[in-house]
């Protein structure tokens, strides 16, 4: 049964927050002022050693309502640069564990945004693993209710789940049969604010990633023409790392269909920070 308690508008406190912010946070504190056209969703923790790195960088991608910034759902939640006026967020990849935190009122108020990341591994229950357009539409109905800006970024992956209500056929790849059962439709459906796409693993050959976007793209597109459409980029996609030139082709290729992007930052990986950091460092040059 769901919480009775009265519902928290968060998009009205976003709002009043960004009314009053010049006010509030000073601009030596807050940085410069941001110009990036591009969303953005990491971790609040690798923006922060972004921004000790590189401050004048990490204030131009996510000092802005536009970066989502994650924290840690049962830990500290709110964990970007202090000042910033990014989007504290919460990534889950169980709707279990989201309808379980919003009932018993264990999310911030200063939360105003939660992804939903399904994936076939033991963190996404089966049943939502074997249905996960089902998971994702009750996921953004609670997540409605309560105010939040919602983000859907299911994983390829769930394709191969057994028992998948749609799932991948002989002579199927992974991407074949994520279009086909039109995964990015689905979860794209109002009231759906951001869909993104996993299409790191796509990353190190620009033509198979744009593909794999635009087909996706016009599905999310179709299903909710509002939508805020966000491809993927990791610094090691599938455990294999890859250098700053080949993010920054992938990003040639495939920034005119997107809004954005979530970047998967290992930072306890040799070198993977300093990639990132020189990758960004070429986006902002060339004035995204």
């Amino acid at each position: 049964m769901r919480s009775s308690k009265p519902i928290k508008r968060r998009w009205l406190a976003g709002l009043l927050l960004l009314a009053c912010s010049c006010a509030v946070v000073s601009a030596a504190a807050a940085g410069a002022a941001n110009t990036t056209r591009l969303t953005w969703i990491l971790t609040g923790a690798n923006a922060n050693i972004i921004h000790r790195a590189d401050s004048a960088l990490a204030s131009y991608l996510f000092n802005t309502p536009k970066a989502f910034l994650t924290g840690a759902a049962w830990g500290e939640q709110v964990q970007g640069p202090k000042g910033y006026r990014s989007s504290a967020t919460l990534k889950y990849t169980s709707l279990a564990d989201f309808e379980r935190d919003w009932q018993n009122g264990h999310i911030s108020a200063d939360i105003h945004a939660v992804i939903y990341d399904p994936e076939k591994w033991p963190q996404t229950p089966p049943e939502e693993q074997q249905d996960p357009v089902a998971a994702m539409k009750q996921f953004a109905s609670i997540a409605h209710e309560a105010g939040y800006r919602i983000i859907m970024t299911p994983a390829r992956d769930l394709m191969m789940v057994p028992g998948a209500k749609c799932g991948k056929k002989k002579g199927d790849d992974l991407d074949t049969a994520f279009i086909r059962c039109n995964i990015a439709g689905a979860a794209s459906k109002a009231p759906v604010d951001v869909f993104q796409l996993q299409s790191q693993v796509s990353e190190t050959d620009p033509d198979a990633y744009r593909d794999f976007i635009a087909k996706t793209k016009a599905q999310a597109v179709a299903a909710n023409p509002k939508i805020t459409f966000l491809a993927g980029f990791s610094t090691s996609p599938e455990k294999h790392a890859v250098s700053a030139d080949q993010l920054w082709k992938a990003f040639l290729a495939s920034h005119d269909l997107v809004a954005g992007y979530y970047f998967t930052i290992c930072n306890s990986c040799s070198g993977e920070m300093a990639t990132a950091q020189t990758f960004l460092r070429k986006v902002q040059a060339a004035g995204y």
